[in-house]
């Protein structure tokens, strides 16, 4: 090779490190939307990908194909502990919210929630799904929007059963669902976003006891095959958002 051709040749390597370059800077400046999702209730041994003999969750297995699967990780073994600590990024023995029945020591003026830091960066958020366990309201702790079910397995209409849309009590009526209002109004906020970035929390109902039968359980199936009825449900919704 004479000078010319290595000149050429550093030249054409140079101009690809700059575009490559340029192009990693262009997608760290790039704000991706951002959806967190919670299972309640559900152990691994309930996801095929991980294993599990007798469930099926297809559109699951499909983003752990696509993604980073997590085999080996600590996590806090109580629901109200563990998103309190995915939100805060602190342990529980910092927020002191070590139960289920401590959330009232989480306080705004003492922690910082993920969705303050998120609309600083100009993203619009919103919680929706499960917050029994937290003290107040997903507004008093930055989310802009959201939905609120207090309940554990109280998917179907009862007389007592509602929700909370952004401060307002809201009844649950005949033939809803709580999993599906929650995912509608999930789809609603993301289409009425989409020109920003956004960032949803998003704790699901399923699978948390006492488990019920879902739209998709044949009236004649037996109690036994409810919670794999979940499972699937579940992972419908996964798919469908």
């Amino acid at each position: 090779m004479d000078r010319r051709e290595f000149l050429a040749g550093a030249a054409a390597a140079a101009a690809l490190l700059a575009t490559r370059r340029s192009a990693s800077l262009a997608a760290e400046r790039e704000r991706l939307n951002l959806i967190l999702i919670f299972a309640d209730d559900i152990g691994i041994g309930d996801i095929h990908c991980y294993g599990a003999d007798h469930y099926q969750t297809p559109n699951l297995d499909a983003l752990a194909a696509g993604g980073t699967r997590f085999e080996s990780c600590f996590s806090t073994p109580l629901c109200g502990p563990s998103r309190c600590q995915t939100l805060t990024g602190r342990y529980p023995f910092r927020t002191h919210m070590t139960s289920n029945s401590t959330g009232n020591l989480v306080k705004p003026a003492n922690e910082i929630f993920l969705p303050t830091v998120l609309k600083a960066a100009g993203y619009a958020t919103a919680s929706i799904g499960k917050w029994s366990q937290l003290p107040l309201q997903p507004g008093d702790f930055g989310f802009d929007e959201y939905l609120r079910f207090t309940g554990s397995g109280k998917y179907w209409p009862t007389q007592e059963q509602t929700y909370v849309l952004n401060g307002e009590n809201k009844p649950l009526h005949d033939g809803q669902y709580v999993p599906d209002v929650m995912h509608d109004f999930l789809v609603d906020f993301a289409t009425r976003h989409h020109d920003l970035p956004f960032y949803v929390h998003y704790p699901m109902a399923h699978c948390h006891g006492p488990i019920q039968r879902t739209p998709d359980t044949p009236a004649d199936a037996p109690r036994e095959r409810f919670y794999a009825d979940n499972v699937a449900y579940m992972d419908k919704l996964v798919g469908r958002l």
